[in-house]
């Protein structure tokens, strides 16, 4: 089994017409994420991540079973202007490292640069009739409000919005994949970013 996050974006002009499509492949799981995991499966009390300032944090489970909060107090799904959580993008160049906890340079919310829309998501799992592989997804737009200044984007990450054992809100990153020189992706002045996030898990070949 493999799993990773396919990221496909679309980038659209100003008349809402396609510009460009492309897919982003990688293995961009980090540490942060697999002690959460390692916590669901195997039942453990709590774990240890490292949050986005680089502050070393402990999440409980029991918290995340019992989160009944509105908004919830465990998402990746952010609102519109917040670019704390969910799908993040940056101009970061860094190779991703397991260890890492925030993006290189995450390019921030702007009411007059890249402005970060709402986000949403698929509400069930899905398994084609391939069944070789299930995954689900989540969703993203974001739109350059400058009027003269592209937005290049190198670095794209989900990041999750948690609850620390201490009842703080806390921000830690799960994932983060860098492009390379040759599929960056530029924004011009006007122009839409419709950015998916396809979490997998798919059967692979022993060889």
């Amino acid at each position: 089994m493999s799993s990773h996050i396919v990221f496909e974006y679309v980038i659209k002009d100003k008349r809402g017409r396609v510009r460009k499509k492309g897919v982003i492949k990688g293995h961009s799981f980090v540490e942060n994420y697999w002690k959460l995991v390692s916590m669901v499966v195997c039942g453990q009390d709590s774990t240890g991540v490292t949050d986005v300032n680089g502050n070393s944090k402990n999440i409980n489970l029991i918290d995340i079973a019992s989160d009944t909060t509105e908004p919830l107090s465990f998402t990746v799904i952010a609102d519109e202007g917040i670019d704390a959580y969910g799908l993040v993008v940056g101009s970061g160049t860094d190779a991703v490292k397991m260890t890492d906890y925030k993006l290189a340079s995450k390019i921030s919310h702007s009411d007059t640069g890249l402005y970060y829309l709402g986000m949403s998501y698929s509400e069930e799992v899905t398994v084609p009739d391939t069944k070789d592989v299930a995954y689900f997804e989540v969703y993203r737009e974001f739109e350059n409000r400058s009027t003269d200044t592209d937005v290049v984007i190198y670095e794209v990450g989900l990041i999750y919005k948690a609850k620390a054992s201490t009842g703080e809100t806390i921000y830690v990153l799960i994932a983060r994949e860098v492009l390379p020189e040759e599929e960056k992706i530029t924004l011009k002045p006007g122009e839409l970013l419709a950015l998916k996030a396809k979490i997998q898990n798919k059967a692979i070949e022993e060889t």
